[in-house]
């Protein structure tokens, strides 16, 4: 109802009601200043405030009267004929209004304004449900709210946005007021979805942004494959803005809560929303992601570095799981894993030389390229006799090894060299040198660890190596010389060549019946050679 009609509507209810009772309590006074019929009769008017009420009671010899009844005779009483006509107030005051009704032609009149009397007994509260007083209310609007479709959602827990990057397009400024749409990036959609716990895992989104400032996203972390409020772990909410491209969001999530974060199967709900003035608009996407105790993701990465370093492949994925489940449940340590690479068919099968087998324990266990020092130390022990076990137990028993495993929480542990060659470096370089100088050949596997056992063990001394050699059957049938023979004498015992006097009193000597023996005793006991002796640490 438009409001010039409902004032002309409340007006008719108030005259119809307000009128009877006005005239009723003026007579109501009348009666009250005249007192007795017999007063009465003598007054004939009586004078009111504004206001003059006749006397139709009494009229002179009841003439008047008698002619109203005669020409009243035959019609209907007033009271059933006379319909009071609807009176359209207007703007000046009635004059019949008592004192206490206030006159307000202006418009609606708020309820606790219309009547201000006392005496006037209205219930304006079920007037108003009736609909017969007017409470104030607001002009209907046709304005659309719109709320925020994130009210009632808060950010919570360990997602933070970090880094925000905004990509101009061309295409959608053209488009610009359409809705706008998130995605997870591709990469993470496409590759790995298994993380460790007690990290901060960075995710991506895309959010595709046409300037509508309605359009918001919410982006939540539940726990297993629940959507239910309960079980969310994190939130972040926000806007599209203003922005029309493509805007980069990281965030990053944070689960080094481990108590929180454990391990198992989580899910990640990302949604654009907007308001349309009636409901929601939702654009809803989820991803399942992975949680493995970080102990167990170190180790397989581990893992994955030696299937890199030694092999140079990737890791299949049979090998992988194998090797993590054994270093996991502490079947093997990490040298040992080392060395389950290294002396595998497979890098037997690279044939790498000795100085390229160097390089790869220096970037599989140290995690660096080797320096020139200590990379000709490992190769003077290899070329001196020694085994590449001794070199990777080496390696394996390194400071810098042992960090690298703490880096990836595994035990490092070390492993053992059972040929003799490789229980005392000196003595097997002893013996290499004899084999090189008295036999002029690289010596076999077997003759060096024998030789090298019985002196780590004490079966022989250096004197009984040297004279092992000295006489053994491939130098006698060598056929040497006097001469021949002293100057390998002077070689093996004495680390030098001969000097002329020398040579040619010791070979004197031979020529006049000294043995061969004796000549080589004044060899072994010589200072000379026990300088030599001391060298190798024996």
């Amino acid at each position: 109802m438009k409001k010039t009609g409902r004032f002309l509507f409340v007006w008719v209810l108030i005259a119809a009601m307000v009128m009877p009772m006005t005239a009723g309590a003026a007579e109501a006074s009348v009666d009250a200043e005249m007192g007795s019929d017999e007063e009465r009769n003598e007054i004939r008017d009586v004078e009111l405030p504004d206001q003059i009420i006749e006397d139709t009671d009494s009229s002179p010899d009841g003439i008047e009267e008698d002619n109203q009844e005669q020409e009243n005779e035959g019609e209907p009483s007033g009271d059933e004929t006379d319909i009071p006509e609807e009176e359209i107030p207007s703007d000046e005051p009635e004059e019949n209004l008592p004192e206490d009704v206030i006159w307000n032609p202006e418009g609606d009149l708020p309820a606790d304004a219309i009547l201000e009397s006392e005496e006037l007994d209205i219930d304006l509260e079920i007037m108003e449900k009736e609909g017969r007083v007017l409470a104030e209310e607001e002009e209907e609007t046709d304005e659309v709210i719109y709320k925020s479709p994130n009210e009632g959602f808060e950010d919570f827990g360990e997602l933070t946005l970090v880094d925000v990057r905004v990509i101009e397009d061309e295409e959608l400024i053209a488009r610009a007021g359409e809705h706008g749409q998130i995605m997870l990036d591709p990469g993470l959609v496409k590759g790995n979805k298994t993380f460790s716990n007690n990290t901060k895992i960075k995710i991506k989104f895309l959010l595709i942004c046409y300037g509508n400032e309605l359009d918001e996203y919410r982006i939540t972390i539940f726990r297993g494959k629940s959507l239910k409020v309960q079980d969310a772990l994190t939130r972040k909410i926000g806007t599209f803005g203003k922005t029309v491209g493509t805007v980069e969001l990281t965030f990053e999530w944070d689960t080094t809560d481990l108590k929180k974060y454990t391990e198992g199967t989580y899910t990640l709900q990302y949604l654009s929303v907007y308001n349309n003035g009636k409901e929601d608009i939702v654009n809803e996407h989820t991803e399942t992601l992975k949680l493995e105790d970080y102990k167990t993701v170190a180790t397989r990465n581990f893992v994955r570095r030696l299937y890199t370093k030694v092999f140079n492949r990737p890791a299949d994925t049979a090998g992988l799981n194998d090797w993590t489940d054994k270093l996991v449940k502490g079947k093997v340590t990490g040298g040992e894993a080392v060395r389950g690479f290294i002396q595998s068919k497979e890098f037997a099968n690279r044939n790498v030389s000795d100085s390229e087998y160097v390089d790869i324990l220096y970037r599989t266990l140290f995690d660096r390229e080797p320096d020139p020092s200590g990379k000709q130390n490992w190769m003077d022990a290899l070329n001196t006799g020694m085994s590449r076990t001794f070199v990777l137990k080496g390696f394996i028993d390194g400071v810098e090894f042992d960090a690298l495993c703490k880096g990836y929480g595994i035990k490092r542990g070390t492993i053992n060299v059972v040929e003799n060659r490789d229980k005392n470096r000196g003595a097997t370089a002893f013996v290499w040198r004899f084999y090189q100088i008295a036999l002029g050949r690289i010596p076999d596997i077997a003759g060096l660890n024998d030789w090298t056992g019985r002196l780590v063990s004490k079966k022989a001394t250096p004197e009984d190596v040297g004279k092992g050699f000295i006489f053994s059957p491939e130098v006698r049938n060598k056929k040497l010389s006097n001469t021949e023979y002293v100057k390998l004498l002077y070689r093996t015992f004495l680390g030098r060549e001969f000097d002329e006097a020398g040579l040619n009193d010791w070979v004197k000597r031979l020529d006049s019946g000294t043995s061969r023996e004796d000549v080589f005793y004044g060899f072994s006991k010589s200072a000379e050679f026990g300088g030599i002796v001391a060298s190798f640490g024996l």
